[in-house]
């Protein structure tokens, strides 16, 4: 039996509250802080691993909440994607691809620079062919 060089490092509550949500209810409860106006970074980290379920209802509330907030989610993504690597944003980032305003979809391809799954470069393609936004 080998004994442990350090000590464990305590829990940190923000992560067991966010390992709390089942993957069907990630990110839903941050939607109501959002169409408050609110955009916290707990809140957008669990944007973070949405499921099918859960990446069709952020897509059907993310359109209505207003074009600022929409903006400081979406950058607010980019950098907490680029300070904690095990988020992953793919999902929210997609929808963000399709906003009306050129500033979020901007943000959104930026912040899918790391992403790696395969439909990403036709989406991007896509963006490039119709945006008609520099």
């Amino acid at each position: 039996m080998t004994t442990p060089t350090f000590p464990a490092p305590p829990p940190n509550p923000d992560d067991a509250e966010e390992e709390s949500f089942a993957p069907a209810e990630r990110g839903t409860g941050a939607l109501d802080a959002f169409a408050a106006g609110h955009v916290a970074a707990a809140d957008v980290a669990r944007l973070s691993d949405l499921d099918r379920r859960a990446a069709a209802r952020f897509q059907t509330e993310w359109f209505v909440l207003p074009e600022p907030v929409r903006e400081r989610i979406v950058r607010e993504m980019g950098e907490l994607a680029e300070d904690r690597v095990e988020l992953n944003f793919g999902r929210a980032l997609r929808v963000a691809l399709a906003d009306a305003s050129p500033v979020v979809r901007q943000l959104a391809v930026a912040a899918l620079w790391e992403d790696e799954r395969d439909d990403l470069p036709d989406l991007l393609r896509g963006v490039l062919a119709t945006d008609r936004s520099q």
